[in-house]
């Protein structure tokens, strides 16, 4: 009957463990050294945009500081997330070079490491190259990606005109 009581015991902390981890989704580390569950920024009622960058991408060096600019205007509707990889190789990224990264750019807004595999890991396909951006909407859903450098402004129109195409792609306006 012990027995019996103790399987039943770590049946139970087994399943309670696996929901756990289930509502956190993927988790991140970040420059801090701790485990960042993507959840914390998903689904909280407001728009997130997951930048998917490299320290060595000259595009991400144009593109960082204007995202951190939208962080800093919108931030009360608008969260902001980076995910630094290692490029060109698409391998786990550098802590000390994406810190470097983030001082020269004096960027405010959570910093998170992964490696390639990142975009599919959020339903975003394969990653082709840096920078990327996913769009999720406030429900936590993946409305839109779009490789290469996107401006705030297009962004910005896209959540604007969401309520009418919420599953394209972001589209520089001509």
């Amino acid at each position: 009957m012990r027995k019996l009581f103790r399987l039943l015991a770590v049946l139970v902390c087994c399943s309670i463990w696996q929901a756990t981890a289930a509502e956190l989704g993927p988790t991140f580390e970040g420059l801090d050294g701790k485990q960042h569950p993507l959840s914390r920024y998903l689904g909280q009622s407001k728009w997130t945009i997951v930048g998917i960058w490299a320290p060595r991408c000259r595009y991400c060096h144009q593109e960082m500081p204007e995202r951190e600019r939208l962080h800093r205007s919108r931030s009360a509707d608008i969260n902001v997330i980076g995910i630094a990889v290692d490029f060109p190789t698409m391998g786990y990224a550098k802590p000390d070079e994406v810190r470097a990264f983030v001082r020269r750019h004096r960027l405010s807004y959570p910093i998170l490491l992964a490696d390639g595999g990142v975009a599919a890991m959020l339903g975003g396909g394969e990653l082709i190259g840096t920078p990327t951006t996913l769009l999720f909407n406030p429900r936590g859903e993946l409305v839109a990606r779009q490789p290469g450098r996107v401006s705030n402004k297009v962004i910005e129109d896209y959540i604007a005109k969401s309520s009418a195409d919420t599953a394209g792609r972001l589209h520089e306006s001509k």
